[in-house]
């Protein structure tokens, strides 16, 4: 077999597993993000909790909910008038 069959055959594959690596390394700085911004919120609580000399008050998991509900709500409500609509909430 010649080494131009050969290249022609390998391109595809080389071109297969480059998609792959780079699907890969995008999750993987994902991840590396999000363990840094969790780092970061576990950091400010202990150096709260130190300075303040305090307990960890869990908030619960409504507040959470609350909050992401409200930030959905808001980023409904720019992408709405974006289009130059208004949210109305339901009867």
């Amino acid at each position: 077999m010649s080494l131009r069959v050969q290249k022609k055959r390998l391109l595809p594959l080389f071109f297969m597993i480059n998609s792959i690596v780079a699907t890969v390394s995008q999750q993987l700085n994902c991840l590396e993000k999000a363990h840094k911004a969790t780092a970061q919120k576990l950091a400010k609580i202990i150096y709260n909790m130190l300075k303040n000399k305090t307990e960890y008050k869990d908030p619960g998991e409504t507040k959470y909910l609350e909050e992401y509900r409200s930030r959905n709500l808001k980023n409904l409500q720019r992408k709405a008038a974006f289009f130059g609509m208004k949210l109305v909430e339901a009867e």
